[in-house]
């Protein structure tokens, strides 16, 4: 899995527009993705949601933002940061490969 490979060299986290139903604790039991994030920002629990630029701004030292929407992938990329809008894991691994990261 991609992001047992990265956590560890990399600080990883999670910034989710999910619901109260998807606190850390479902995250890390239901989808086994527990300890794989150095920090988890679910927006039911912090009261915003992505594209606001808000909820980006507090993930500590975002320097990547990964994610499948390309509005909230413009967002991330108009505050500075790098950005990737995932079209697939092949995609993926291409784009990270050429920032040096896989």
């Amino acid at each position: 899995m991609l992001l047992r490979r990265l956590h560890g060299p990399y600080r990883t986290g999670l910034l989710s527009n999910a619901s109260d139903a998807a606190t850390p604790t479902f995250i890390a039991g239901r989808c086994g993705l527990g300890g794989l994030f150095d920090v988890e920002i679910v927006s039911a629990l912090v009261g915003l949601a992505k594209p606001d630029p808000v909820i980006y701004r507090s993930a500590p030292e975002a320097t990547a933002f990964v994610g499948d929407y390309q509005p909230n992938v413009a967002a991330a990329a108009a505050l500075g940061i790098q950005a990737i809008c995932s079209t697939g894991y092949e995609a993926l691994i291409a784009e990270l490969e050429q920032w040096g990261v896989v």
